[in-house]
C-alpha cells in the first residue's frame, strides 16, 4: 500500500494515534486483529523535542518510549491525520507492519514557524517514494533526530505513600526486635540507614558470639571485640595474623575486651597473635586453650586474669616449670584445671603440686607418664582437700601406695585411674574407706571377672561410666552451640 493511499479505517487508526500522543492516553489495538503490534513490551520514556515533531511508533526504534506507570504531562500541538510515518511501510515477509499508536509525549514550542518547518520536512519525507532499505531508514532518522535539543527526561514520583510508622519505634522496641536476628542479618541491618547503623553496634547485641571454625582475616578482632562480646567460641577456626588492627591499637593503646569466656580449642593461631589477643583480656573467667601451642609469654598474659576460675590447657605444647609455677602462683581462684597430656617435666609437676591453689575442686593431670610419683601425689593431698574430681589416667608412676593416699579425699566423687598398671587390682576393694566416691574408671587394668566382682561389691558406685574427662572442657558430647553451659548462638 502506498503512502498517500490512506483507508478510511486507517485514518481513523492515525487519529487515534495523534490524540494518544497528545493526551497520553494508549489505545490497544482490535481484539480480531491480526496485525501486529510491535514494541508491545519495551520500556517506555518521555521523549521530548527542542521543537514540534509528529513521530510514529514505527520511527523510533532507537528511542526510548514512556513508562505507562508514570504520569504524563499535558501538551498542545495540532496533528494532521493524514500524515504518517515513511517507515511504516517497511514491509516484513511482503507484509507491511502496522505500528501501534504512539505514547509519547511531545510538547509543542510557542513557535508557529517551527511547527510549519517540522511539518514540512515531514511532508517531503512522506511524498517521496518509500524505500526498504537499510541507507534509507538510516537517512530518514538522521533527518528525524539531526535536532540536538532532543534529551531524555524521566518523572519520577517521590512523594510518601503514608505516614512511616517504622520511624516511630523507640529504639528500645526496635532493639527487642534485633535481638532476634542472626548476627549476619544484624551485619546487613547496619548498612540500611544511619539509625540502624547505630543500634546495631549496641552492645546488648553481642553478648554472645560463636565463630567456630570460621576463617577470621586480620584485625577484624578490632571491630568483633569493641562490640562488647562476653561470651566468645572460636573453637576450629583460623586467624590471620595479626589479630588487631595497628590504627586501632595506636588509638586505643590501653583498650581491654570484656570477654569472660573464651574457647580457642584447636585454633589455628600464631603464638604472637594469641599473645596479643589475650594481652587485650584481662577479665576471664574460664579460658580453653586446647591443642594450642603457648609459650612463657603466653602464660604471663593468662597469670594477669586473676578472676579466672576454668582453664583447660590440655595438649598444650611448650609448657615450662616456670609458667607453671607462675601460673599457680597467680591464679588464686582456679576452681577448675585440666593440664592432661602437656607432657611435664619431673621439676613441672613438683612446682604444680606444690604451689596449686587449695581453692581447686577438679583437676585432669591424665598422661603423667613416668614423671609423677607416689610423692607428688602426696604433696597435691595436703594442699586441695577439698577435691571433687581427679584424673591420673596413664600416670603408670604410681603404685599400689597411691591408693591410701587418695582414700584422703574426703571429698572427692570421681576418680579416674586408667591404665595405672602400677597400682594392684586387689587396692581397689578398700574403696569403701572412701565413703563420697560416686564413679570409678579403671579402663585397662581389670578383666571382666574382676569388674563384675567389683560392681558386686560396690553396687553404690558407677564403674567405667566416663570414657573422656570433662574437667575444664568447654564443650562436652556433641554440644556445640554452648561452651561451659552457656549458649553461644541467639
Amino acid at each position: 500500500m502506498g503512502l498517500g493511499m490512506l483507508s478510511s479505517d486507517e485514518s481513523s487508526n492515525s487519529a487515534a494515534s495523534a490524540f494518544a500522543a497528545a493526551t497520553g492516553v494508549c489505545f490497544g489495538g482490535d481484539e480480531n486483529s491480526n496485525e501486529a503490534t510491535p514494541n508491545l513490551d519495551a520500556p517506555k520514556l518521555h521523549l521530548i523535542p527542542k521543537t514540534t515533531t509528529i513521530l510514529n511508533d514505527s520511527i523510533t526504534d532507537n528511542a526510548c518510549f514512556l513508562d505507562p506507570n508514570e504520569t504524563l504531562k499535558p501538551t498542545n500541538f495540532n496533528v494532521n491525520n493524514n500524515i504518517r510515518s515513511p517507515l511504516s511501510a517497511i514491509m516484513t515477509n511482503s507484509r507491511p507492519q502496522t505500528a501501534k499508536p504512539p505514547t509519547m509525549a511531545v510538547p509543542s514550542t510557542s513557535s508557529s514557524s517551527t511547527t510549519t518547518s517540522s511539518l514540512s520536512t515531514f511532508s517531503s519525507l512522506i511524498n517521496s517514494r518509500p524505500s526498504t532499505s537499510a541507507e534509507a531508514l538510516s537517512s530518514v532518522k538522521k533527518q528525524v533526530f539531526a535536532d540536538s535539543g532532543f534529551f531524555l527526561y524521566r518523572q519520577r514520583n517521590r512523594e510518601s505513600s503514608g505516614p512511616d510508622y517504622f520511624s516511630r519505634l523507640s529504639d528500645e522496641i526496635v532493639l527487642e526486635i534485633f535481638k532476634w536476628l542472626p548476627k549476619k542479618a544484624l551485619i546487613r541491618c547496619s548498612s540500611v540507614c544511619r539509625k540502624f547503623n547505630q543500634l546495631t553496634a549496641d552492645e546488648s547485641l553481642w553478648t554472645r558470639l560463636d565463630l567456630g571454625g570460621k576463617h577470621i582475616r586480620a584485625g577484624a578482632f578490632s571491630h568483633i571485640l569493641s562490640r562488647g562480646v562476653i561470651i566468645f567460641r572460636l573453637a576450629q577456626c583460623e586467624m590471620v595474623h595479626p589479630t588487631f588492627d595497628k590504627k586501632f591499637l595506636d588509638s586505643y593503646p590501653d583498650y581491654q575486651s570484656k570477654l569472660q569466656y573464651l574457647d580457642l580449642s584447636m585454633v589455628s593461631i600464631t603464638k604472637l597473635s594469641l599473645k596479643q589477643l589475650l594481652g587485650r583480656c584481662r577479665q576471664l573467667k574460664k579460658l580453653s586453650l586446647e591443642h594450642v601451642p603457648i609459650n612463657d609469654e603466653i602464660c604471663d598474659q593468662i597469670a594477669k586474669n586473676i578472676n579466672l576460675e576454668s582453664l583447660n590447657l590440655a595438649m598444650c605444647e611448650g609448657l615450662q616449670s616456670w609458667s607453671v609455677r607462675h601460673l599457680m602462683t597467680e591464679l588464686v581462684n582456679l576452681n577448675s584445671l585440666n593440664i592432661s597430656w602437656t607432657w611435664l617435666s619431673v621439676d613441672a609437676i613438683n612446682a604444680l603440686v606444690s604451689t596449686i591453689t587449695p581453692n581447686l575442686l577438679r583437676l585432669n593431670m591424665a598422661g603423667c607418664r613416668k614423671t609423677m610419683f607416689d610423692s607428688h601425689l602426696l604433696t597435691l593431698s595436703k594442699r586441695c582437700k577439698q577435691l571433687l574430681e581427679l584424673d591420673l589416667s596413664d600416670c603408670t608412676g604410681l603404685t599400689a601406695e597411691a591408693m591410701k593416699i587418695v582414700f584422703s579425699f574426703q571429698s572427692l566423687g570421681y576418680l579416674s585411674l586408667s591404665r595405672c598398671y602400677g597400682i594392684s587390682a586387689t587396692s581397689y576393694m578398700d574403696l569403701n574407706k572412701l565413703p563420697s566416691l560416686q564413679y570409678l574408671d579403671v579402663f585397662g587394668i581389670l578383666s571382666d571377672n574382676a569388674l563384675r566382682v567389683l560392681e558386686h561389691s560396690f553396687p553404690n558406685i558407677g564403674i567405667n561410666k566416663f570414657i573422656h574427662s570433662s574437667v575444664a572442657r568447654p564443650t562436652v558430647g556433641t554440644r556445640r552451640t554452648s561452651i561451659w553451659g552457656l549458649r553461644t548462638r541467639d
